[in-house]
Parts: structure tokens; C-alpha cells; sequence
């Protein structure tokens, strides 16, 4: 893990407002009304942040001096 814990948390907290936007967007929105091109970033801004939190697996440097 190249990122501190806070900074884990803070885009796991900022993928769960996206996804609630997202969840307003397409389903509380008449779909006349829709705006897809705007629910289309969310979802890959959504799917981004996820990679890159899955894609960070390398240990923690802090770790490695504990070894």
C-alpha cells in the first residue's frame, strides 16, 4: 500500500458520494430529464477510484521496516 490509511478512506467516502449522485442521476431523475453523458463519468470516475485502490498492493513502506 503506497497511500496512508486516510487516504484509503477518503476515496473509499469519496466513491460512496459519487455513487449516491449516480443513484439520484438514473433513478430519481424523470428519464426525459437524464443527463446519461453526466451518469456515464460517474460511473467511470466510480470504476477508477476502485482500480485504484485494487492496483495498490504494494507494502507499505512503514511495513517493510517492521519486517
Amino acid at each position: 500500500m503506497q497511500h496512508k490509511i486516510s487516504e484509503l478512506c477518503d476515496k473509499v467516502s469519496v466513491m460512496y458520494e459519487k455513487s449516491m449522485n449516480l443513484r439520484r442521476m438514473k433513478y430519481d431523475t424523470p428519464k426525459a430529464d437524464r443527463q446519461e453523458h453526466m451518469i456515464k463519468e460517474l460511473i467511470f470516475d466510480i470504476q477508477a477510484l476502485s482500480g485504484e485502490i485494487y492496483y495498490d498492493r504494494a507494502t507499505h513502506p512503514k511495513l517493510e521496516k517492521e519486517k
